[in-house]
């Protein structure tokens, strides 16, 4: 008898869960995992819940371990930038693939400054990055937002020196932990890279985001060529085994600019599921090409109402 691959993914509350359960329950064992498991959602069965502690807490990859063990996991897939470090710098510690590309990309890519930095250097186009103290070399209007962080918080477009101070003020951010970015005008794309265990591309995804609300709420697959191009030298120049998701804005000229790379799958990681794609199907075997989606189709993501018996 065929028995079912077993995937715990982490950030059990997010998103895109509720569709990678539907896309996958009838091939895989799965299971979802948050320190506050009532944030998951309701179409998700009870026994696949599991109550985990923060990432920050001294246990935390004991536990990870302990319960990958007792459900017998294959894949820990980690969607909370807080745990990434901690699951790739461990990860010999499992008896199971842990989902996240390589210790050194993961640091460098959460890094948001960092990461502009070694991009620019590798040759390739970034916008222009900078500590907030050295805003002055940019011009308004410019992004500010943290050095690290997700799900645009605390991402603002400025216009001026007075909103800039303004901002300072009533963000608790120190200025050491905050950068001020070129604004590029464009297209925003999200772009699911996939490569297997040997860090070979199997597949590139771009969507095209129609609307945001801290999360992607509106979107549409759209192979563009040049975005697809850019994702390719990219992972040329910055090679790691997983699946992350370079955040990009695409110019009426057609030159891309990342200005986000997220090393973990993204919210839109279940648009990738709906187009055919199934990483841990290949992580571990090579193929031959670069998996792309026969059909077209949009993400369309609303609120819902849940009603749960009590008592």
């Amino acid at each position: 008898m065929k028995i079912n691959k077993r995937l715990l993914f982490t950030g059990g509350g997010g998103a895109g869960n509720e569709a990678i359960w539907k896309f996958l329950k009838n091939k895989y064992d799965m299971y979802f995992a948050d320190c506050d498991i009532s944030n998951i959602d309701p179409d998700i069965p009870e026994d696949r819940k599991i109550e985990i502690p923060k990432a920050c807490a001294s246990d935390f990859i004991d536990r990870l371990i302990d319960i990958s063990n007792a459900y017998g996991i294959d894949f820990v897939i980690p969607s909370v930038d807080e745990e990434l470090i901690l699951f790739s710098k461990n990860r010999n510690l499992f008896a199971c693939e842990i989902y996240v590309p390589d210790e050194a990309f993961i640091s460098q890519m959460l890094n948001k400054r960092l990461c502009a930095e070694l991009i620019r250097i590798s040759g390739l186009s970034a916008p222009r990055t900078e500590q907030v103290d050295e805003w002055k070399s940019l011009n308004f209007p410019m992004i500010i937002k943290p050095k690290t962080g997700r799900g645009s918080r605390g991402v603002m477009t400025i216009s001026s020196e007075e909103e800039l101070n303004a901002y300072r003020v009533f963000n608790p951010v120190p200025d050491e932990d905050l950068i001020v970015q070129e604004l590029i005008i464009g297209e925003e794309y999200t772009v699911l890279i996939s490569a297997d265990k040997e860090k070979k591309l199997n597949c590139i995804i771009p969507v095209k985001v129609e609307r945001k609300r801290g999360v992607t709420v509106l979107a549409s697959i759209d192979m563009n060529g040049a975005v697809i191009d850019y994702a390719k030298k990219f992972h040329a120049k910055f090679p790691t085994s997983g699946i992350y998701n370079l955040q990009c804005i695409l110019t009426a000229k057609g030159y891309v600019y990342p200005f986000e790379i997220n090393p973990r799958i993204s919210t839109t990681f279940c648009m990738s599921l709906a187009a055919g794609f199934d990483p841990f199907e290949i992580f571990t075997a090579s193929v031959s090409s670069l998996f792309f989606p026969e059909k077209k189709f949009k993400l369309f993501r609303t609120w819902k109402n849940s009603f749960l018996p009590v008592g």
